[in-house]
């Protein structure tokens, strides 16, 4: 009779266990956190200030590239005139690029311009249309001299050039993605400058697919990402802890999962209207904001690090409370680190939530030498300036 007792009690323990680690296990799924330790320490260590072009604006389009241990910022000023470069080492601008207007009119629609540019080594200058036309500048007139059409699945108006979608050139090659309907398309564009041919692949996430009719909004097709060298691209999707890996030459995709659960579900806000009002428009935006997401991506190339922006999720009711354009930078923002294989090692205690950064911010935020280097929002167009901030590890 004991032995059956104690069988009994073996037994009424084990599912006990078993009712545990499953109710623990959907408390954990469904969470509206992301439950990473802070095991890294973000702490502000200077800053600096570089003075502007009389023409130069404090937001504008920019690029920023490392250039032999000193960093490159491109900025556009007034009107497109010209294009300002700016060493970070330096603290002011040692150069200046003048373009051509009267010449590249015929290459732009009535009321167009110029959407973006991009800066290839010493000498190569693109500017690209409002058509996604890649038009190829000489550097010291300002001429024009080739015309790239780069082609998409929803061409016109949908590669964009700015820190939101990829776009590198690499060798001969142009690297892009265009913006999505349904997810059903390939992530990335490949247009080979000398045979004219393009190529597209990459997949989006199986979730992507399934979901497609709640992913309200085009925001969901951003890519935080960073080209390591010229053959590695790394990204990831804003709403996944995972990163990838593209190898540019093979085409070969490495997804690397993270099992940390990523509270998406709330982000699935169905809305099948097709022409947007303003209202409609800006209860998108406001999703975005009340829920976590991802934006930009850096890579510590000293220690073989990935410093992923994660922005913390608003109160609607606090984010509606804010004006405009206050609202937009009042995320809690953290640091997600991941380690040179992709795995994430921790994260970092919070920015303060002062800075415009993120998926619809101008991001001005880039990194060398283990500093992290973030702009601040500019009082005046007659200075921008960077505050620095280095991460430690806590144990």
């Amino acid at each position: 009779m004991e032995k059956l007792r104690r069988k009994l009690v073996k037994n009424l323990r084990r599912k006990l266990n078993f009712l545990l680690t499953f109710v623990l296990f959907i408390a954990c799924t469904n969470s509206n956190k992301l439950n990473i330790e802070e095991l890294h320490t973000l702490e502000k260590t200077g800053e600096i200030k570089i003075k502007l072009n009389k023409k130069g604006l404090s937001i504008s389009d920019h690029q920023i590239r490392e250039i032999n241990e000193d960093i490159e910022i491109i900025r556009a000023n007034y009107g497109y005139e010209t294009l300002s470069i700016y060493s970070l080492n330096k603290s002011k601008e040692i150069g200046i690029i003048k373009l051509d207007l009267n010449n590249l009119m015929p290459f732009f629609e009535k009321g167009g311009g110029i959407s973006g540019f991009y800066l290839k080594g010493k000498d190569s200058l693109f500017v690209m249309n409002y058509q996604s036309d890649l038009l190829l500048i000489d550097r010291n007139t300002g001429q024009y001299l080739a015309n790239y059409n780069l082609p998409t699945s929803n061409r016109p108006n949908d590669v964009k050039i700015d820190h939101r979608f990829p776009f590198y050139i690499t060798n001969d090659r142009i690297i892009y993605t265009s913006s999505q309907n349904n997810f059903l398309n390939k992530i990335f564009w490949e247009y080979n400058m000398i045979n004219k041919k393009e190529k597209n692949y990459g997949e989006y996430p199986k979730f992507y697919k399934e979901k497609k009719d709640y992913l309200a909004g085009n925001w969901y097709d951003y890519l935080s990402h960073i080209m390591i060298n010229d053959t590695i691209l790394i990204y990831g999707h804003p709403i996944s802890n995972n990163l990838s890996k593209l190898n540019i030459n093979s085409k070969e995709i490495i997804e690397v999962i993270n099992n940390y659960p990523f509270p998406r579900e709330s982000h699935y806000t169905e809305n099948k209207i097709n022409n947007l009002a303003e209202e409609e428009l800006n209860n998108l935006i406001s999703n975005t904001y009340n829920n976590y997401h991802y934006s930009n991506l850096l890579y510590d190339k000293k220690n073989k690090k990935y410093y992923r922006i994660l922005k913390k999720p608003i109160e609607p009711k606090q984010f509606n409370s804010y004006p405009k354009p206050l609202k937009y930078w009042k995320n809690e923002i953290e640091i997600i680190v991941y380690d040179e294989n992709l795995k994430i090692k921790g994260k970092t205690n919070s920015f303060p939530n002062d800075y415009q950064i993120g998926i619809y911010e101008q991001s001005e935020i880039f990194n060398i030498d283990n500093k992290i280097y973030v702009k601040k929002i500019p009082e005046n167009d007659e200075y921008i300036t960077y505050d620095i901030y280095t991460i430690t590890e806590k144990y």
